[in-house]
């Protein structure tokens, strides 16, 4: 009997200690990012769906991740703290499209970092690239982008490569 209260105790305080993981409801743009004006100007909602993308792969990799607005993300001692740094948009549905987007992503536990890479996917669009918006593709590198973000939550020793080994495709 003592054992088994023992063992409730101890399962009561180790659902304590796993608190909830935030990132923020919109990814946002770093201050220092670069950013193509149409892509700024157009692709309005580009961080809120990412936000949401992410939530989504994680959730497919186990993991459960919350949102918190932007500007009191940092106030959350878990948390995985995540900004465009650039964003490149060539070409048209002429000439075809290059869009890519690169990230900078810290992860933080009891406030203190312990984890940080450098991702980078790029799009030409896909079957159909050309008759697609600039938003459209960006969403397509969103999206590798979010199973990249998930399998290095799950794994970040593994799944963080170094800054320049961070640059990959998006097909």
């Amino acid at each position: 009997m003592l054992r088994r209260i023992a063992a409730l105790i101890a399962l009561s305080f180790a659902g304590q200690a796993f608190a909830a993981t935030f990132i923020a409801d919109s990814i946002p743009y770093a201050p220092e990012a670069k950013v193509a004006d149409r892509i700024s100007t157009e692709c309005t909602e580009l961080g809120k769906t990412f936000s949401q993308e992410i939530i989504t792969q994680a959730k497919e990799q186990g993991i459960e991740l919350q949102t918190a607005p932007a500007d009191q993300l940092a106030s959350q001692p878990n948390r995985v703290e995540i900004q465009i740094t650039d964003i490149r948009s060539y070409g048209s549905a002429f000439t075809g499209h290059y869009k890519s987007i690169n990230l900078q992503l810290t992860r933080y536990e009891n406030g203190q970092p312990v984890a940080s890479t450098k991702l980078n996917r790029r799009s030409l669009g896909g079957m159909g690239g050309m008759f697609k918006s600039s938003c459209s593709v960006l969403d397509r590198v969103t999206g590798t982008l979010s199973k990249d973000i998930a399998g290095w939550l799950k794994a970040p020793a593994n799944a963080a490569p170094a800054p320049a080994e961070a640059d990959s495709q998006a097909q």
